[in-house]
């Protein structure tokens, strides 16, 4: 495991925070299995936040100001994003952002090549470097291959749309324009491109 400074874990009441081999975690992540101050529901005077344990499975990569909260398990080979807040458990090799913490993509691998000091080698086939042991498909609770809807941004989902969108009207009126005009050469060059 590795961690920048200024990195905190806390746990009370028994609760454990349980870290797996070659984590990753960024500065300002604080870890809480607990609470630190009760909360009562008045009428019944049960407890509504008791510490529970946190488990960090092998090979997860929590980035800067990630907040974990108590009872979360993060299965291996997880990115949790930026500043995110996790506040139920997440499956295996996903990335997971926002507060509350969401998967926006499954299926996924990361390395702990720092692309600012070394040069990432692809070997012959053009791929990059992979330690099999944490590329692995995302499965859900019950070891079935998990479906987890991508969250987006709707109004850059539908620009992008939009662009498309004019993007194969334009093809389709130059292809018009090719029988008219001597460019049928540049529109096969352009296609093919």
């Amino acid at each position: 495991m590795s961690t920048a400074s200024t990195c905190s874990v806390f746990a009370a009441e028994g609760a454990q925070v349980r870290i797996g081999n070659d984590c990753m975690i960024a500065a300002d992540c604080r870890i809480r299995a607990d609470d630190a101050h009760p909360i009562y529901d008045i009428e019944s005077g049960a407890r509504l936040n008791p510490s529970q344990n946190i488990v960090l499975r092998e090979h997860v990569w929590l980035a800067y100001g990630v907040m974990v909260m108590p009872g979360v398990t993060i299965g291996q080979g997880t990115v949790v994003g930026t500043l995110s807040v996790v506040t139920k458990s997440l499956p295996n090799n996903v990335v997971a952002v926002g507060t509350p913490a969401r998967v926006v993509r499954q299926n996924v691998a990361w390395e702990r090549t720092d692309i600012k000091k070394t040069r990432i080698e692809l070997d012959e086939d053009g791929l990059p470097p992979r330690r099999e042991k944490y590329w692995n498909p995302t499965v859900d609770k019950n070891g079935r291959a998990a479906k987890y809807a991508r969250s987006s941004n709707s109004a850059l989902d539908r620009r992008v749309g939009e662009l498309e969108q004019d993007l194969d009207r334009a093809l389709r009126a130059l292809g018009k324009l090719e029988s008219l005009w001597p460019i049928r050469a540049w529109v096969r060059l352009r296609k093919r491109s």
